[in-house]
């Protein structure tokens, strides 16, 4: 490992519709006010009750000696807002939105009257926050419904942001991912229904953990810059999206999508050589259906997605004509969803949810230069559940108590050790010859990746002390046991580096070079992480224009695994724990009037480290007792050289010398055996991969400044100077070099 550092400057202005920056709160919006009488004098002791119009779920607190009052914690939805006061109109304004991340400011103004007489106000809400310092954009139903998707994920929407770059698969549940201002996509946090949803082994390399189907999704929001300390583990981004829940209202929706094989064409290469088309298919149907249970207290929400296609696929072997086809890869796709809300009473509510996908497939193929022969399978089952109490304290205290689960468990192999069972050592050997790979595939391996988390956040508004505060709290704690089996290649892959031909024991040019295979056992590796996160951070509404946001986030990894073997380690019992990972987060906004803004800010943000890496450690190690062997040399030394090393001898004409390539393709087990014998710990004589002692979480320093403009409607207009400098970035260095 090594440190690397870089710049990045990007220059956004756009036009974001029904969109804005904001932020903060994982799952959950904030809503702010003051109460102040005709004279805009302030009126302490104003009962302001919040009910959400589509569930009747209330929140009900009294305005502060300076008038003012603040709802954190509240489920992302449309408002009716009410405040009486003895010797005033009832006020009640109608139609406030509350977004999932966002501060929604609104001015209560009473007037003289009866508590009988009642003053309705009709206003739209703003679309920019003036309070946040935060970048980056948010998209809602009405969203999701107008503009299509290629794959029903939702993640692609979030290419609709400035700053953010998509890579979008064109699989019906692909694997979405996004890259946020430049960095890496493993550096982007997904939270959903403010609990992670992340992937451990492989972070954000290919999306969030479990699929969120868009029509479970009721909005969600991307921050790509300035996010508050209450945000942790990434450096990039953080996708936060939130689920659609019961109302009052019994409602329902459905769909239906079928494209034939009559619908589709052959491919270029399917269609020049004449080929059979695929028989491709897709069907896709769903629906949801939401609810009482009892009215405006216990509400239900379900949600089911169908997807059963075929995907077309053309094996193009250019110097094997007689091996080019076509064929199809199935997707069996069955995804549910669940959550459930009550209102326990005016103080203190509960959610659950739970998503589940099961997705299996058949008949892949990642390469076109592979026969069918060489075909894997993927069983992947991913799921998530989380619980979440809300509860009022005094009026102006929220605590949030938040425990989630996910969890994935993935099978990679070929068709026989799926159909079967098949020990992969007696499956036949893979065949690279020198332009396409035959024989069954080397895949054979299973990880299972859950994920226990506890999240506790505290907030405190405290008014009138130089101004407002909104004070937040919160610890978090990770507990993630990884397993990985692998028995990947112990079936061995032959290289053909002189011959696209079959093998002919009579022609020495058939014979292969050199011989990869996976030694002594099996692979079983389990690495048992744990983390934790605390922040505290203060909202300061210095004054009506001015408001300062002040955080301090630490984040510790504690990760064991075994350095034995690494002579970079006095102490192979000892493995490195970053200590001093601290991101103060420091930034302010400045109201020009009431439609626009300038804001700027600057923090440390810190990513996490994919589980991956500690698995290519453990089982790449100076001594293993499973690796991958490259066998190329004659009996005396039959181990290669190096990794790209081969047998010249059928390359040059002449029969192989290695003792593992002289009968052809077929593995010598009894020579194996005897060379690395099962139950002992071996030297590794592939690549041996070395922890650094001085290894560090990798980190990003962030400095923005930005404007941003109301128009019209929903309309507003912004631009934002971005610099990132990343610095202690995960990287190999070859020490042989």
């Amino acid at each position: 490992m090594t440190r690397e550092s870089s710049i990045r400057v990007i220059v956004v202005a756009a036009f974001l519709v029904a969109s804005s920056t904001a932020f903060a709160q994982q799952g959950t919006g904030e809503l702010r006010g003051r109460v102040v009488d005709a004279q805009s004098a302030v009126l302490p002791g104003v009962t302001v009750v919040a009910r959400n119009e589509a569930s009747g779920i209330f929140r009900e607190i009294v305005s502060g000696a300076d008038g003012s009052f603040f709802m954190s914690a509240l489920t992302p939805g449309t408002y009716e807002v009410d405040a009486q006061l003895s010797g005033f109109k009832k006020y009640q304004r109608k139609g406030v939105r509350v977004e999932v991340g966002r501060t929604q400011s609104i001015d209560v103004q009473l007037e003289v009257g009866g508590i009988e007489q009642e003053v309705t106000v009709l206003a739209e809400s703003p679309i920019v926050d003036t309070t946040t310092k935060q970048l980056g954009g948010s998209v809602g139903t009405q969203e999701l419904a107008d503009v299509p998707s290629i794959n029903r994920n939702f993640t692609s929407y979030l290419s609709l942001l400035p700053g953010v770059t998509a890579t979008i698969s064109t699989d019906s549940f692909g694997a979405d991912s996004v890259a946020v201002n430049g960095q890496n996509v493993r550096n982007v946090n997904y939270t959903f229904d403010g609990a992670g949803n992340n992937d451990s082994f492989n972070n954000g390399n290919g999306g969030a953990q479990a699929r969120v189907p868009v029509e479970a999704v009721q909005e969600f929001q991307l921050l790509t810059s300035q996010f508050d300390a209450e945000f942790g583990s990434s450096s990039g981004g953080v996708v936060n999206a939130v689920s659609k829940q019961g109302t009052n209202a019994l409602h329902g929706a459905g769909f239906f999508f079928d494209q034939n094989q009559a619908m589709t064409k052959r491919d270029y290469f399917a269609e020049k050589q004449n080929l059979a088309k695929p028989e491709t298919r897709q069907i896709q149907w769903g629906g949801n259906l939401g609810g009482p249970l009892i009215k405006d207290k216990l509400h239900y929400f379900v949600n089911l997605e169908r997807i059963d296609q075929n995907r077309g696929r053309t094996l193009n072997i250019i110097a094997r004509p007689e091996l080019t086809t076509t064929t199809f890869t199935h997707d069996n796709v069955w995804n549910w969803m669940a959550r459930m809300d009550h209102q326990i009473n005016a103080n203190n509510t509960w959610a659950v949810r739970w998503l589940r996908e099961s997705s299996p497939q058949t008949s892949q193929f990642p390469g076109t230069n592979w026969t069918l022969a060489r075909s894997e399978q993927e069983n992947d089952v991913d799921w998530t559940i989380v619980g979440t109490l809300n509860s009022v304290i005094k009026n102006t205290r929220v605590n949030v108590l938040k425990i989630s689960y996910t969890h994935e468990d993935v099978f990679f192999g070929n068709t026989p050790f799926f159909a079967t069972g098949q020990d992969q050592a007696a499956i036949g050997p893979t065949l690279v010859h020198q332009t396409f790979e035959d024989g069954p595939s080397s895949r054979a391996d299973r990880r299972q990746d859950p994920g226990y988390q506890l999240d506790e956040t505290f907030s405190w508004f405290v008014p009138g002390k130089k101004g407002d505060h909104d004070l937040k709290f919160g610890a978090s704690y990770y507990y993630l046991p990884l397993n990985v089996f692998n028995a990947d290649n112990l079936n061995g892959t032959f290289t053909f580096s002189a011959s696209d031909r079959d093998f002919n024991a009579a022609d020495p040019r058939t014979y292969p070079d050199r011989l990869s295979i996976r030694v002594p056992i099996i692979s079983d590796i389990t690495v048992k992480g744990r983390e934790a996160g605390f922040f505290a951070q203060d909202k300061w509404k210095v004054s009506p224009r001015l408001t300062a946001s002040v955080g301090l986030r630490y984040d510790l990894e504690i990760i064991p695994i075994n350095e034995a073997g690494n002579y970079l380690f006095s102490d192979p019992s000892d493995y490195p724990i970053d200590k001093n990972n601290f991101s103060p987060r420091l930034g302010a906004t400045f109201t020009l009037d009431d439609k626009s803004v300038i804001r700027g800010g600057w923090g440390l943000y810190y990513q996490k480290t994919p589980y991956s890496f500690f698995t290519t450690l453990l089982s790449a190690g100076a001594f293993s007792d499973s690796f991958n062997a490259i066998l190329c040399g004659p009996a005396s030394n039959p181990i290669c050289p190096s990794g790209t090393s081969v047998d010249p001898g059928p390359s040059a004409g002449r029969l192989p010398t290695s003792p593992f390539l002289v009968n052809g393709p077929v593995v010598n087990r009894a020579l194996l055996s005897s060379l690395f014998p099962a139950g002992t710990t071996q030297k590794n004589t592939g690549t041996v991969n070395f922890d650094n002692p001085d290894r560090h979480l990798p980190y990003s320093s962030q400095t923005s400044i930005g404007y941003e403009r109301q128009l019209a409607g929903a309309m507003a207009f912004s631009a934002d100077y971005v610099r990132q400098n990343l610095r202690d970035l995960y990287m190999r260095l070859d020490m042989n070099q």
